[in-house]
C-alpha cells in the first residue's frame, strides 16, 4: 500500500504564521507558490506603471494572468476564476 503524501504551504513573517494550507497534491501546492510569486511580481510591475485614477487591480490582475499563462499547467484559468470571484464581491473602482 502506497502512503499518501501531504504538502504544506506555510507563510510566515517575523515569526508569525500568516497562512497555513495543506494539499494532498503537489500541483496544488505548486499553484499556491506560483500564485503568490506572480502576485508579488505583478504588484511590483503595477508600482512602476501606475495610472492615476485607475483601479490598480486592473494592472495587477492583467499582469498576474500574463505571468501565470507563461507557466502553463492550466494555472492561468484557475487564477482567472479566483479573480472573477474577487471582482464579483469587490468590483473595480474607477476606470
Amino acid at each position: 500500500m502506497q502512503q499518501e503524501r501531504e504538502w504544506y504551504y506555510i507563510v510566515t513573517e517575523r515569526g508569525l504564521t500568516l497562512e497555513k494550507k495543506k494539499a494532498k497534491d503537489l500541483d496544488e501546492m505548486l499553484y499556491w507558490l506560483a500564485s503568490d510569486l506572480t502576485f508579488a511580481m505583478a504588484c511590483s510591475y503595477e508600482l512602476k506603471t501606475r495610472v492615476a485614477g485607475r483601479d490598480y487591480r486592473r494592472i495587477i490582475f492583467t499582469k498576474e494572468l500574463e505571468l501565470m499563462e507563461k507557466l502553463g499547467a492550466g494555472w492561468s484559468a484557475h487564477r482567472e476564476a479566483e479573480i472573477a470571484s474577487t471582482l464579483a464581491e469587490h468590483p473595480y473602482v474607477g476606470r
